[in-house]
């Protein structure tokens, strides 16, 4: 195997990791996406973001930024909550 293969495998392998990683998180913030009290599904703004110092369970499942959180408000009712609690 060449040089060149091993580079490009390597960066393909990344690559994919990374696409996984991304998917599991959007799907994620899908899950919570909808207001617990109307039931409207993605119409939220958001409040802030930030990092949790602990990360929890659910969190380390979607490296690399395990920690990161949003909190968002329903643009329908008001309700707030956090994601991806």
């Amino acid at each position: 195997m060449s040089a060149y293969t091993l580079i490009a495998m390597g960066i393909g392998w990344f690559s994919y990791r990374r696409y996984i990683t991304v998917l599991g998180r959007a799907e994620l913030y899908g899950q919570r996406s909808t207001c617990e009290t109307c039931q409207t599904y993605g119409r939220f703004e958001i409040l802030s973001t930030g990092l949790d110092e602990n990360p929890g369970d659910v969190a380390n499942a979607v490296a690399p930024l395990e920690a990161a959180w949003l909190r968002v408000k329903c643009r329908k009712c008001g309700t707030a909550w956090r994601m991806p609690e």
